[in-house]
């Protein structure tokens, strides 16, 4: 799918952890950096500037990043992806803590940039009231993920289960071993479950590493269910997705996030989904998921019983959020994102995918 300007060149600087997301044209060469890897990241990291060097003297192409503190000082066209502001209901100490720049930096840097992009509403009424960027600068346009997902057959299930939850069910959580995603929570809530329901449902977790990761998994290995407690770390997509797909339910509990493949994944396989009440995750879920709070592991636990006593509203759940997500614009949304980058940049741009 070539959806670049057959007649130029461009450069993607990336995650490693969104590399497998992205379908790129034979013209776009791909720069792998780890964000969480680097140190130093927002204060002029020498491996990030080496990395972008070569895209940044080119002053051809577009840079597209989702940190402000990535954006190179040049005149480059530059268009900030929007896709995480919780970080200003943070204390200054826990912006230092968190590596976040502050409200007024974050301002300051903005001000040279002329276009901000977001799969958010949410994130779009923020920057025009809370940070003062002019609405004529805003851009929203649907979410969209690569994967195509059907819900699992029995017989697919039942091997999934045998191969990673001893042959039981399992609620699935699928996000980062970080403090921001409430692992510790989510432990605190699986605890309330079996306390209630005795059972052999197990807990899978499927995480990407961070740097908070060994402090959180040591915590894990002294967990009183930890022998019902599978850890997966760093898998590859297809078997976060086969994993998920035979999922009694899926748990995601971030404070704060970009908008999770998670949601649309587990509701085309079926799969019922809590997730935290945060306002971008009712934006994009509305009434097919549940919500609770990230840091109430109560809440949490109230809706995973809720679930399971309940298997006529867990069922109305799944259709209901299988119906929605099919009928989501997501299946036009790689159009509607060429649409709204070929509005901003048409030299750059092609005006439809080929």
């Amino acid at each position: 799918m070539a959806i670049l300007n057959p007649n130029m060149t461009f450069k993607l600087v990336a995650e490693e952890s969104k590399i497998s997301l992205a379908k790129l044209p034979s013209n776009c060469e791909l720069i792998p950096v780890r964000v969480n890897k680097l140190s130093g990241l927002f204060t002029g990291n020498r491996s990030f500037a080496n990395a972008v060097k070569p895209f940044v003297e080119g002053q051809d192409g577009v840079w597209i990043t989702n940190q402000i503190t990535h954006m190179p000082d040049s005149d480059v066209q530059q268009l900030l992806w929007v896709d995480e502001l919780e970080w200003l209901k943070f204390s200054q100490w826990q912006i230092q803590s968190r590596e976040q720049v502050s409200r007024k930096d974050w301002q300051k840097r903005s001000k040279k940039l002329k276009h901000f992009a977001s799969y958010s509403k949410h994130y779009a009424d923020i920057l025009r009231k809370d940070l003062d960027i002019p609405e004529t600068s805003i851009k929203v346009f649907p979410p969209f993920y690569d994967n195509e997902i059907k819900p699992a057959s029995w017989a697919e299930k039942e091997s999934i289960k045998t191969q990673y939850s001893k042959g039981n069910d399992f609620f699935v959580f699928a996000g980062d071993i970080h403090n921001r995603h409430h692992i510790i929570s989510l432990l605190k809530a699986y605890s309330i479950f079996k306390k209630w329901q005795k059972s052999s449902m197990q807990l899978v977790i499927i995480g990407n590493t961070t740097e908070q990761s060994a402090s959180i998994l040591q915590v894990i290995e002294s967990y009183k269910h930890r022998d019902d407690v599978l850890i997966i770390t760093d898998p590859g997509e297809q078997e976060k997705i086969k994993i998920l797909s035979a999922a009694y339910a899926c748990l995601y509990t971030a404070e704060s996030i970009s908008f999770p493949a998670t949601m649309p994944y587990a509701m085309m396989a079926g799969v019922p989904l809590i997730v935290s009440d945060i306002p971008n995750m009712r934006e994009w879920g509305l009434d097919h998921v549940l919500y609770a709070n990230a840091a109430d592991e109560t809440q949490i636990a109230e809706k995973m019983i809720l679930l399971f006593k309940d298997e006529t509203f867990k069922t109305q759940l799944v259709e209901n959020a299988t119906h929605f997500v099919q009928t989501l614009a997501v299946d036009k949304s790689p159009a509607s994102l060429l649409a709204m980058l070929h509005s901003l940049f048409p030299a750059n741009f092609a005006a439809t995918i080929k």
